[in-house]
């Protein structure tokens, strides 16, 4: 099986097709093309699907994308550079609009375009939280740049979603219960300053009393 999937809902349309062409071409590796299990709804979505220690391969092609492009780094690999690229944003937009015909901004496209026609696309791992829909990242932006800085964000701190999400499986996390995104997968957000939370509920008691009260996890 390949460490890389796009995986998308029923009818397959045509962008679908076209994102896993442009992020075989992105990674340098294959890429399969999968489908989702569906639910009662909402079924028009496309996930990249990675296991949480191949998004360093994702962090690293986006790295060399970029440095075609024309965008330097002070960090090449990790969350050092997904900050970076997190604060580029307006530059890397400017970048990718050079550069129209290289695989990530092929990718960027297809990926707007499948917005655009009212699929929900996210950035997820796969994990035994979520066995049908996994865990992951609805993309939210509109911009080039922001989109990019969004995958990067996630690639860069999946190892440590993928621990605090363990961390909830194993009973570590028993007071929590986690959010659903639209398309079902388990909730990881982005903040305004480009840090990773994960919201969810905080369950106590108090006076014998079971109360909740909403949290949102800072992963470091």
């Amino acid at each position: 099986m390949s460490k890389a999937r796009i995986a998308v809902s029923r009818p397959l349309h045509p962008e679908q097709a076209d994102a896993v062409e442009a992020f075989a071409e992105l990674l340098d590796d294959s890429v399969e093309r999968c489908d989702l299990p569906g639910l009662a709804g909402p079924n028009e979505l496309l996930q990249v699907v990675v296991d949480a220690e191949y998004w360093e391969r994702v962090l690293a092609a986006l790295f060399l994308a970029l440095g075609t492009a024309g965008v330097s780094f002070s960090h090449r690999i990790g969350a050092h550079l997904a900050d970076e690229v997190w604060h580029k944003r307006a530059e890397l937009t400017h970048a990718l609009k050079s550069v129209p015909a290289s695989a990530l901004a092929k990718l960027v496209e297809i990926l707007r375009q499948t917005r655009a026609k009212g699929n929900t696309i996210s950035a997820t791992i796969p994990h035994k939280i979520n066995t049908v829909r996994n865990a992951g990242l609805v993309i939210t932006a509109e911009a080039p740049g922001d989109i990019v800085a969004q995958l990067a964000v996630f690639a860069g701190k999946a190892k440590a979603i993928e621990a605090f999400l363990n961390q909830v499986v194993s009973g570590e996390g028993r007071f929590l219960s986690l959010s659903t995104n639209p398309d079902c997968s388990t909730r990881v957000e982005i903040n305004a300053d480009g840090k990773i939370v994960i919201p969810a509920m905080f369950h106590y008691d108090s006076q014998g009393h079971r109360e909740h009260q909403h949290v949102r996890v800072l992963l470091k």
